[in-house]
């Protein structure tokens, strides 16, 4: 519903959290499916490090390419909470990285014809910069082709998203409407 009322405001497209700080929700690709079928919106689902191998991994690309999804959000993911450490264990077996080179080689051999655009999340909000950076040329030799920032509150940010782009990547920057006082002061 959220999502339909996202489109009826002129929205082109949305992305789909895969369990933000490690709280299960609605798996990602299976809701970015339903949301392409049920509204004309493009859908980019994050794909999470944090809690599959990487069988997993190529078989959750398969289902999302199955589904008319071309565009994949690879993120490490958040640590487990603490209260939660005894019965769920996080996997890590790839990290974004990972994950951007192994969207790169199924573009090559499985997906060549109609290949996935690899994504990856940049924080422009950092206190360092240069180490921000660095982590984003990287994410870009792996095969990231696009990045998504965090919400942007402050114009200082700009200037990573600069250099990033001034690297001949894209960079679509993130936005989250604040819904309170509260929600506008943790952000």
């Amino acid at each position: 519903q959220a999502a339909q009322v996202l489109e009826s405001a002129g929205i082109d497209g949305i992305t789909v959290a895969d369990s933000p700080l490690a709280r299960v929700k609605v798996d990602p690709v299976t809701c970015s499916a339903r949301i392409m079928r049920e509204t004309n919106l493009v859908s980019l689902p994050h794909l999470c490090c944090r809690d599959r191998n990487v069988n997993s991994l190529r078989s959750v690309l398969l289902a999302a390419h199955s589904e008319g999804i071309r565009q994949i959000l690879a993120i490490t993911g958040d640590a487990i909470p603490e209260s939660d450490c005894g019965f769920v264990k996080p996997v890590f077996n790839l990290n974004s990285a990972g994950l951007l080179s192994l969207i790169a080689q199924m573009n090559e051999d499985v997906f060549a014809a109609d290949p996935i655009l690899p994504a990856a999340a940049l924080d422009p909000g950092v206190k360092n910069i240069e180490v921000e950076y660095r982590r984003a040329m990287k994410k870009m030799e792996s095969g990231a082709k696009v990045f998504l920032t965090q919400p942007i509150y402050d114009s200082s940010c700009l200037k990573l998203i600069a250099k990033v782009r001034s690297a001949g990547a894209r960079v679509l920057i993130g936005l989250m409407p604040l819904v309170s006082y509260r929600n506008a002061r943790f952000m």
